[in-house]
């Protein structure tokens, strides 16, 4: 099924000098040539950058709560704000960020939408189905990452706030 020389240009991409890690939030950045994933230290660089995001967007909410706490009842125990920033500055910011990365990369799979949901005959080619499994999509990529990063993020909060071991054994 894949192509023997993959793992030629698999081995000779890792020979060759990288440069810098990239910050994958970008198409272009997220853009790798010879259809190759992004590179380990990309990955890792752009998951520090995401997950310091995600704690930073909960710590200002945390802040703001505070500021608020005397503007109803709900707010004024400090682990109630706690709980609120969290699912406020992570899980709402992350899902609205990837649900918008989704539809800005709806393109990727409209055909197939068409063809299953609205019963559009020969919308998904058949014979397109390889390029739709086996390419390498900018768009899929940067979607990959963030939902990781925000699964480890998750995953965090999931085991230090206790939540139960179906929870962490669901992130």
């Amino acid at each position: 099924m894949c192509k023997e020389t993959a793992t030629a240009s698999r081995k000779s991409q890792k020979e060759a000098p990288q440069g810098p890690p990239r910050l994958l939030l970008s198409l272009d950045s997220c853009a790798m040539e010879d259809q190759q994933p992004p590179p380990h230290p990309s990955i890792a660089y752009s998951g520090l950058m995401i997950v310091g995001g995600l704690v930073a967007s909960e710590m200002l909410l945390r802040f703001v709560l505070e500021q608020i706490q005397h503007l109803h009842p709900v707010l004024e125990p400090e682990v109630h704000r706690q709980i609120l920033a969290r699912h406020l500055g992570v899980d709402v910011l992350s899902l609205g960020i990837l649900g918008w990365l989704g539809w800005q990369a709806r393109h990727i799979v409209w055909g197939v939408v068409d063809e299953w949901l609205w019963g559009k005959k020969g919308a998904a080619k058949k014979a397109a189905y390889k390029s739709r499994l086996f390419t390498v999509h900018p768009e899929a990529t940067r979607i990959a990452t963030f939902f990781f990063w925000y699964q480890v993020k998750n995953s965090y909060d999931t085991i230090v706030w206790n939540d139960g071991p179906e929870y962490v054994v669901h992130h």
